[in-house]
């Protein structure tokens, strides 16, 4: 199914989920984002997203811990185990949490939740908008643990952000589950988006851009640890997968707010990057997979010195009065 946003592909999935299993309840993560419309804003796990917007009262959603560590993945497990067991049909859940601050899962977690899915006649919908199209050195994140969803959505890189589009892609049983008025936005099958998704595809093949991901997202990680060995109070942790890259930072001994005022200062040396996590304290790299090798070099040398001045205490006073006034957070 065709849409113009992440958030109608959500929609779409949630919506054929509680059609073809019966059950309204849909389980999904801690600090995730699917999107800010519809059925995907309350499955968002940043509550500010919905409040005063949805009944906090609704038992539809129910939002857990994101698994990151081995003993973390064991317990949603058997959480998982109990609500399937009961009102929740479908899971809803990204390869990597984007928006938290690029969190990966506890390895062999994917796996094991399909099979606890699939036991229960649910529907396992993961959510690749952030991670799809080759961002993380293959196609489709869930691919690292050969787990094949019932529904996946993906938008974003479909297009290469020249075209506004969404897609659903599922067991055709799970998504005629929904009858055909059921299936309509203004944008539907929108011919020129669809054209430039399939323009994106061909680009990505025939140019090994998912290879090159790979390769040199390892790269920059590798540079990204020699930065947080060289200024550990202020580089607390790096993590990612191809191209989707996330550095946990400090400013002044605290996590809170780092990663603005880190963003902020990248921003006045010419590199714009994210900030992002439950503390905005995570500084998200995301280059386009077109990125250049020495596009790249620059990049990790703006993180470097901007890691330099904080571990220093230079970061100038009007950066910091900027990154008040101007910066948002999740």
């Amino acid at each position: 199914m065709f849409g113009l946003t992440g958030s109608d592909a959500c929609d779409s999935a949630i919506a054929a989920s509680r059609k073809y299993t019966g059950k309204r309840g849909t389980v999904s993560f801690k600090y995730s984002y699917h999107g800010s419309t519809g059925l995907s804003q309350p499955a968002s796990g940043f509550d500010r997203h919905s409040a005063g917007i949805y009944d906090p009262r609704s038992t539809d959603f129910v939002k857990l811990d994101y698994p990151t560590t081995e003993a973390g993945s064991g317990r949603v497990l058997n959480e998982i185990d109990d609500l399937l067991a009961g009102d929740y049909g479908a899971v809803l859940i990204e390869p990597i949490q984007g928006d938290a601050g690029v969190r990966l899962p506890a390895p062999g977690f994917f796996s094991k939740l399909r099979e606890t899915v699939t036991e229960y006649g649910g529907v396992l919908i993961v959510d690749e908008v952030q991670t799809g199209m080759g961002r993380t050195g293959r196609w489709w994140a869930v691919e690292y643990e050969d787990v094949e969803p019932d529904i996946f959505v993906a938008a974003k890189g479909l297009a290469a952000g020249y075209a506004p589009i969404s897609v659903a892609v599922g067991r055709h049983e799970v998504l005629d589950a929904l009858e055909p008025g059921q299936r309509i936005y203004s944008f539907v099958g929108h011919p020129p988006s669809a054209a430039t998704a399939l323009s994106s595809i061909e680009i990505i093949e025939e140019n090994g851009l998912i290879k090159r991901a790979a390769a040199l997202g390892e790269e920059m990680n590798d540079r990204f640890n020699e930065i947080k060995s060289a200024y550990a109070d202020v580089v607390s942790y790096v993590r990612g997968r191809g191209l989707i890259m996330g550095l946990e930072v400090k400013c002044d001994g605290t996590s809170d707010g780092a990663g603005i005022l880190f963003a902020r200062r990248a921003l006045e040396k010419g590199l714009y990057v994210g900030f992002f996590g439950v503390r905005n304290d995570v500084v998200r790299v995301q280059p386009p997979l077109t990125l250049k090798d020495d596009e790249a070099d620059r990049a990790v040398n703006v993180i470097g010195d901007v890691a330099a001045e904080m571990a220093g205490g230079r970061i100038p006073a009007e950066t910091r009065r900027y990154a008040e006034l101007y910066s948002i957070g999740m």
